[in-house]
């Protein structure tokens, strides 16, 4: 998949703090994976400037740098720290939190909305560099400015769902033209910032945010013990504190196509304590 890329010559000129964003090129099918390693999932890199070390420590040498979006393979997990093939057929450590679904990652879910959403409107969505995601700006011939406003309203709202669930700027430009028209700002709808958990054992299949409650669902060997599992679960669950109110986790065991729905733990912590299940995936 390629980054998000830069804008013709003259609007570069125009817009040094402001980058496009467009679809990455799928790299799932060039990954090769060297005999004896078995892929556990797909998942993909959240932050920018991750480091790919030779072994899973920060004590180990550097190897590559990996950004926001990238397609990773994830082999194996020692200690928190995942092992991986990378879409360029690199094989490295990173920290498990650096790592996750691919709803975590905002590039991914921003060049999707790209591809989706903005095909319906006649617009260029662009990414201010230095305020990513928290400040957008909508290229448009739309004459009138109040029909441009709702416009970017509308965009602006459907960004939050999909993208980026925090206060947001929507500034509205004309085609080679510095400063904006027009401005729409609307208000948080959710959490911005999603905590991710270091995973000491396997990896992080699925998060799920609504209000302040957090739905997590992580795929773990099926021989930990039920101390192993409860350790992990209350570990996971640590990292979500004020202003999440509840943490729901429930532990599956690795399987092929991630499609096992057996449970070995069904874990919640909210404001009465924590309460926990094993071998089931609720209370009830």
């Amino acid at each position: 998949m390629k980054r998000i890329l830069a804008l013709s010559l003259m609007t570069l000129l125009l817009f040094s703090c402001v980058s496009q964003v467009t679809k990455k090129e799928s790299t799932e099918e060039k990954t090769m994976v060297k005999p004896g390693l078995t892929v556990l999932t797909t998942a993909y890199v959240l932050k920018d400037h991750v480091v790919l070390r030779k072994g899973p420590g920060k004590q180990f040498e550097a190897v590559g740098e990996l950004q926001d979006g990238d397609q990773v393979k994830i082999t194996g997990n020692k200690h928190g720290w995942y092992h991986i093939i990378t879409d360029k057929n690199k094989i490295g450590w990173v920290r498990s939190n650096l790592v996750g679904p691919r709803i975590l990652s905002r590039t991914a879910m921003a060049a999707a909305f790209n591809d989706s959403i903005m095909n319906h409107f006649d617009a260029k969505l662009y990414i201010d560099k230095n305020h990513p995601y928290q400040v957008i700006y909508l290229e448009t011939t739309e004459p009138s400015i109040a029909k441009a406003k709702k416009m970017a309203r509308i965009v602006g709202k459907a960004f939050q769902k999909k993208v980026y669930p925090g206060k947001i700027t929507v500034n509205l430009i004309r085609p080679n033209q510095k400063k904006y028209f027009a401005q729409v700002i609307l208000k948080p709808i959710g959490l911005a910032r999603i905590p991710v958990p270091v995973i000491e054992h396997g990896y992080l299949q699925k998060i799920k945010v609504k209000g302040k409650r957090v739905f997590l669902v992580v795929r773990v060997p099926d021989n930990l013990s039920k101390k192993a599992l409860l350790k992990l679960a209350r570990k996971i669950s640590s990292a979500y504190g004020v202003p999440f109110t509840k943490s729901e986790i429930v532990l599956r065991p690795i399987g092929q196509g991630e499609q096992v729905k057996k449970c070995l733990l069904y874990y919640v912590e909210d404001e009465y304590g924590e309460n926990y299940a094993f071998n089931r995936c609720s209370l009830k």
